[in-house]
């Protein structure tokens, strides 16, 4: 580093670096000088970069000095750190065929989803509505989230991980089966009701029976 006069001003009025001559602290930007090794109570503050100077007298008096600023004979300019690129999002570089889907893990009162995370597939028969499993971190490492969005424009420097679908969920057989097994129910429900319905008139045709005897009996009386 350049010498403006400063340090040679200090040398002079009987101030010596606290620990070595020319080590600075502060990131480079402070020098703390006292006026003797021992520490006495008169100290001073050299700012090479800005050139000033602040020297303390027994502990009240301040005195104020500028030396020309003083610059590094070499800079470093910090070097510039390349974004990393996020390698989940790299296929849709390769593939045009692979499609970005959003979709959300939750919904709310009125229906609409929220959660909503990204991801990725090559089955172009998914829609808006759909269900899909996709990786996660609970449960059996799979859960079920709702197609909210097909077919986005991905920026490919986003920084989330974006994972794969595992597959689509077939609503449509579940539907199906869940159908034909609500009319056995039903069917099975009608046939209870008509057993009882049956069971019931036996039962009065016995009661009226020995409701007749009975009243025969009281007539012979």
């Amino acid at each position: 580093m350049k010498s403006n006069g400063a340090r040679e001003y200090l040398a002079r009025a009987g101030f010596i670096y606290k620990v070595k001559p020319y080590e600075t602290c502060n990131n480079g930007d402070m020098e703390i000088y006292w006026n003797n090794p021992d520490g006495a109570k008169d100290y001073a503050f050299y700012y090479p970069h800005s050139g000033y100077v602040e020297i303390y007298q027994r502990e009240s008096e301040k005195i104020s000095l500028h030396f020309p600023p003083v610059t590094p004979l070499t800079t470093t300019t910090p070097r510039k750190e390349e974004p990393k690129m996020n390698y989940s999002t790299a296929i849709f570089l390769i593939s045009d065929d692979v499609r970005a889907i959003e979709c959300s893990y939750d919904k709310g009162a009125d229906g609409t989803g929220f959660s909503l995370e990204y991801f990725k597939t090559f089955d172009q028969n998914i829609k808006v509505g759909d269900y899909v499993v996709v990786p996660t971190n609970t449960r059996h490492e799979k859960t079920v989230v709702r197609v909210e969005a097909v077919d986005i424009e991905i920026d490919v420097d986003h920084t989330d991980y974006v994972h794969w679908v595992v597959d689509i969920v077939n609503t449509e057989q579940f539907k199906t089966f869940a159908g034909q097994e609500r009319k056995a129910i039903d069917a099975m429900k009608a046939a209870e009701r008509l057993d009882a319905k049956k069971k019931m008139k036996e039962k009065m045709v016995g009661l009226q029976e020995a409701q007749a005897v009975l009243e025969d009996k009281t007539t012979e009386k």
